[in-house]
């Protein structure tokens, strides 16, 4: 959902109050970034988005259970195909990243990253750019090779047998 298209219009789910408020005041402090809602929880989330012109939203993994972001992440995406969803987690386990970027997210930053980075981040994924660096670059490359070779034996096998 696209706001005023002079801004970046930012959606923050954070459920720690003093890091959501962090993020507010740095991303506020910048000249093409807006915050126009925070949630501190899945369900507030899922409710700003119904509710709330956005072009990205923040989106933490571990709120009031272990993944509440990814769950309200589908149930975003599930209303709105087009949403774009960022996560910012401290998460940094194969399995918690690929069923996150599983759920149509295009980035995954790991807390801890600069403003600089969450920034770049942030302006990519608005132009369209995904961004994915370091560790979530590897894990996807990793899993899309993996992937690859499953599908061709697979392919393999279903030749063997029709034959």
């Amino acid at each position: 959902m696209k706001g005023d298209d002079s801004m970046i219009n930012i959606l923050i789910a954070e459920d720690y109050d003093l890091l959501r408020e962090d993020l507010v005041e740095m991303l506020s402090g910048t000249l093409d970034i807006e915050v126009v809602g925070k949630a501190k929880n899945s369900e507030e989330i899922i409710e700003l988005a119904q509710m709330v012109p956005f072009d990205i939203i923040l989106m933490d993994i571990e709120m009031e259970v272990q993944y509440a972001g990814i769950y309200a992440s589908m149930e975003i995406l599930k209303h709105n195909a087009s949403a774009k969803i960022i996560f910012l987690s401290v998460h940094e386990s194969k399995e918690i990243i690929l069923n996150a970027i599983g759920t149509g997210a295009v980035d995954y930053v790991v807390k801890g990253a600069s403003i600089d980075e969450i920034l770049f981040h942030i302006r990519s994924v608005y132009n369209g750019k995904s961004v994915m660096m370091g560790k979530v670059n590897e894990l996807l490359m990793e899993e899309f090779f993996r992937l690859q070779q499953t599908e061709k034996n697979l392919l393999f096998f279903v030749s063997m047998i029709s034959e």
